[in-house]
């Protein structure tokens, strides 16, 4: 009697753009550790603030959409207290899975910056939300492995997401036309239709939305060899739309919106930050040369018992709605190139596992990225990471934002 050989078991591994693929971007050596080995982070405060933010905006969202239901519509702006009610909540859930802010100067930051959002943004945004925290999930062909990386065979990977979902019907809802976030998006699908980059729009259709608990990054690294954060998140949105699309039920995906909250309440080192970008030109959002937030944006930090120290917090709503909002038409062209380049890191991914296996160091396998001077001083793995070690030129505690 012969017996028949097993068939080999089918592997599909499953790669998250946020946690997985930003996650090796930023830094592949530290993703090794805190992605594929589960190590949590000593300093996960990086982490802490933006599912901080996330969590409250969702637990905010949720808490509107339960009135509506009860057609007692309650839309912010909320007593303060209500909104850090909701973020100890959240606050608490982050703990259980060991994630904490750094200090209590983070944890401050965090707190100002969710009542801002939920406050300020919420009101606009919230009654145009037709789906919340929508989870996604497409497979994709994997691209070519060099043959001698070829350590196990994957021919597909499975990548997920969560995304916001915006309706046409709401953007098109008479009830809105005085919300100005409506106006400013339908603005620009108007544009881009007229300059032929939207070219048969059917009328429904839908807009995504994604959070990031960042500032805008620069559209241009200025050489230097800095991660490129600006194309990243685009191709990051664009991917989104491309796996919606995909979705039973979905419909034809017409803009991705990426929302930098901390744009909301800029610190004085983001305020910083942006006076050089303004001055580098890497920035397309910037203020009118001689306006209230030109002359705050250019004022020098003043100290903590100066009556202006809270000046940072006078920004206009437009320029800071405008600061945090990015809209990327989604078109063919462009989503081709977003998905591609993420199936591209995702073999590099695969790749360094095969590295790893062949070799047996980690740190041959897995590439490091210290581009980021904050990434580097909040990462566990910094004292024995090699590229640093030639680098150098950073400080051993992550310095913490002023509010």
């Amino acid at each position: 009697m012969s017996l028949v050989s097993k068939s080999p078991s089918f592997y599909l591994p499953s790669y998250s753009l946020t946690s997985d693929v930003l996650g090796f971007i930023r830094c592949g050596l530290q993703y090794r550790y805190q992605g594929v080995a589960k190590i949590p982070s000593t300093r996960p405060f990086q982490l802490w603030f933006g599912e901080f933010i996330h969590g409250v905006m969702e637990e905010g969202y949720r808490q509107y959409e339960e009135s509506v239901r009860n057609r007692a519509p309650d839309l912010p702006p909320w007593n303060p207290v209500r909104v850090y009610r909701m973020a100890r909540q959240i606050e608490q859930s982050l703990r259980d899975r060991k994630l904490f802010p750094n200090n209590r100067a983070v944890r401050k930051l965090g707190y100002l910056r969710v009542v801002t959002a939920i406050n300020e943004l919420g009101p606009y945004l919230f009654p145009l939300i037709s789906e919340a925290e929508i989870s996604l999930s497409a497979t994709r062909s994997m691209l070519p492995i060099p043959k001698h990386y070829q350590t196990r065979q994957v021919p597909s990977y499975e990548v997920t997401g969560r995304v916001d979902v915006i309706t046409s019907v709401q953007l098109n809802d008479p009830a809105h036309r005085g919300n100005s976030l409506v106006q400013y998006l339908v603005g620009f699908l108007n544009h881009e239709r007229a300059q032929g980059r939207l070219r048969n729009l059917p009328n429904d259709f839908e807009v995504i939305i994604d959070y990031k608990g960042a500032r805008r990054p620069a559209i241009s690294t200025a050489g230097g060899g800095a991660t490129d954060y600006w194309s990243v998140y685009g191709w990051q949105v664009k991917t989104y739309a491309h796996i919606r699309e995909k979705q039973p039920g979905s419909k034809r995906v017409a803009l991705g919106v990426v929302i930098y909250l901390n744009e909301l309440l800029p610190t004085w080192d983001d305020l910083a930050k942006l006076q050089s970008d303004i001055a580098y030109q890497i920035t397309d959002i910037t203020p009118t040369p001689g306006s209230d937030d030109w002359e705050i944006i250019h004022m020098k930090k003043p100290m903590k018992s100066h009556a202006d120290y809270k000046k940072n917090r006078d920004l206009s709503w437009d320029f800071r709605m405008r600061r945090a909002l990015r809209l990327e038409p989604v078109h063919q062209q462009a989503v081709a190139e977003a998905v591609t380049r993420f199936d591209r890191y995702v073999r590099q991914i695969e790749i360094s596992h095969s590295k790893e296996k062949l070799c047996s160091d980690i740190l041959q396998a897995w590439p490091q990225n210290t581009s980021d001077p904050d990434t580097c001083t909040a990462c566990d793995y910094h004292t024995f990471c090699p590229r640093r070690q030639r680098s150098g030129n950073f400080a051993t505690s992550p310095k913490l934002p002023s509010i």
